[in-house]
């Protein structure tokens, strides 16, 4: 997993800041749509010799590599990383000290029901974030979100063949209250496709999703308001 995405590899650092640079020189970061840096690279948690679930040592020094540059650019835009691995997520003094040294400000881990990574994900989910808010309860640590993940699997889960769907609203629910009163903000991946304006609205007439995605917006919009 070292060269994960690139993120050891010096031309495809390079790459990155030269996009980077190009939308300030190009004066994107000026839009008011412009919020922030997500460092798209997924970090992800690991056992490794010293520490049952930390960052690996080469994704530490990528997040802060793009965070130097970042705050070189655009001094004071936030800084935001979305990790996977979260089911094996503790809060061991390793990982929290990796917390306090990772120059983002906003962690949103990755809940890991939609990939299914065990027979239970909501139940795994609940576990994982309780030792995360543990851990972002120490001083000098990022934001602590949760990406709850909006999807299910058209056909073979956790293949690059099987298109993503919108899964069960009932479903979705249970992932919310399974992170409530742990995390600062909840966001979902993903919400193109997955939730959509029905297509004779006022807001839209064009179709994105499959028709599944509108009666995952009439669910949403339903029981928790637009």
């Amino acid at each position: 997993h070292t060269e994960f995405d690139g993120v050891t590899d010096p031309v495809q650092m390079a790459g990155r800041h030269a996009i980077m640079r190009e939308l300030v020189d190009g004066g994107y970061t000026a839009f008011s749509s412009f919020h922030g840096w997500y460092f798209s690279s997924e970090a992800y948690l690991t056992r490794t010799a010293y520490c049952s679930a930390c960052f690996t040592n080469s994704f530490m020094d990528y997040i802060n590599t793009m965070a130097h540059w970042s705050r070189s650019l655009t001094p004071g835009a936030p800084k935001f990383v979305s990790p996977f691995g979260t089911s094996m997520a503790s809060a061991s003094p390793a990982f929290v000290k990796q917390l306090q040294n990772l120059d983002v400000d906003v962690v949103a881990y990755q809940d890991e029901v939609g990939c299914i990574r065990d027979e239970l994900p909501v139940r795994s989910s609940r576990a994982a974030f309780t030792a995360l808010h543990k851990a972002h309860a120490q001083p000098n640590t990022p934001s602590l979100w949760a990406n709850i993940e909006s999807f299910t699997w058209e056909g073979a889960a956790n293949n690059d063949s099987s298109a993503l769907i919108p899964a069960a609203f009932p479903r979705i629910l249970a992932q919310l209250e399974a992170v409530s009163g742990l995390v600062d903000m909840v966001i979902s991946f993903t919400v193109q496709a997955i939730y959509q304006h029905p297509p004779t609205s006022a807001s839209s007439n064009i179709s994105w999703g499959p028709p599944a995605a509108v009666r995952e917006w009439d669910d949403y919009t339903g029981t928790l308001g637009t």
